[in-house]
């Protein structure tokens, strides 16, 4: 944090509830600025706000209606509450959060869920993607530093959070797996894109990784521990993993996961394990 105000600028999107609300928290306890995005609010984080003395603007969306347009209405106001703040962000980071792990069940076995394909591949997929290029072309374009928007050396990043789930084999998770693993490799190729444009000295320098934060107490793991055995045959893991205690906290994984985007020792598109 700087003397003369300027701040660093944390973009949070599924910010209501478990990791997100803890990444909210965690980044406002941290200095940071937050612009949390959800289709509902959540009532604590104010507060942590106000204790912290740092801004919170909550910006209620859905980012599986639409995802092109809502994108640009995001980074915009992103943009726009950084100039009512008065001046340049330090860093702006973006946390792609947002996600669903629906529909869970076998594939070929048809019924419920089976039309929610759609759904997972607009939010787990597509909102990520758009929201990485607007913010990409509007915060590390030379005129974002022209126009006071970020400050010259200011550290931009966008955090995809992955899962485990997209480097293996996880009966009964396929369409969740195959959108992460998209995710993935967008990532990566994104790392290799930006690299080419920064060469080229028509960007800023952008980290974009791609973070799996583990095993976390997460209305996910509650929805895989209750699932039908029959369409999610590892279902009996998942309630092993609560019965020995293997889940962290959203806060504690929140805290892990921003430690580890302070070290600059990243590969261009690298997939980052955190914890057990």
């Amino acid at each position: 944090m700087s003397d003369n105000g300027q701040r660093p600028w944390t973009v949070v999107t599924g910010a209501s509830r478990g990791l997100g609300a803890a990444l909210v928290s965690e980044s406002l306890a941290a200095g940071s600025n937050v612009f949390a995005v959800a289709r509902s609010t959540n009532s604590e984080l104010p507060a942590t706000a106000e204790k912290t003395g740092n801004t919170l603007v909550w910006h209620r969306a859905d980012l599986a209606e639409d995802p092109e347009k809502t994108a640009v209405e995001i980074v915009d106001a992103v943009a726009a509450a950084i100039r009512t703040a008065g001046t340049p962000a330090t860093a702006v980071t973006l946390f792609n959060n947002a996600a669903t792990l629906d529909p869970v069940g076998l594939v070929g076995t048809g019924g419920p869920g089976r039309t929610s394909f759609a759904l997972a591949v607009t939010l787990n997929v597509t909102a990520p993607l758009e929201l990485t290029d607007r913010f990409i072309s509007t915060f590390a374009v030379p005129e974002a530093v022209q126009n006071n928007l970020v400050a010259p050396d200011a550290r931009l990043t966008v955090a995809q959070i992955t899962s485990g789930a997209a480097q293996r084999v996880m009966p009964g998770l396929a369409v969740y797996s195959a959108t992460k693993a998209a995710l993935n490799v967008f990532t990566a190729v994104a790392a290799a894109d930006i690299e080419i444009q920064t060469r080229r000295s028509s960007i800023t320098p952008v980290t974009v990784v791609a973070i799996s934060p583990g095993l976390v107490d997460s209305t996910m793991q509650e929805q895989l521990r209750d699932s039908d055995k029959s369409q999610l045959p590892g279902r009996s893991d998942y309630q092993k993993w609560q019965k020995e205690g293997r889940l962290r906290s959203p806060t504690v994984t929140a805290r892990a996961i921003l430690s580890r985007l302070q070290e600059a020792d990243f590969t261009p598109g690298e997939f980052v394990h955190i914890g057990s």
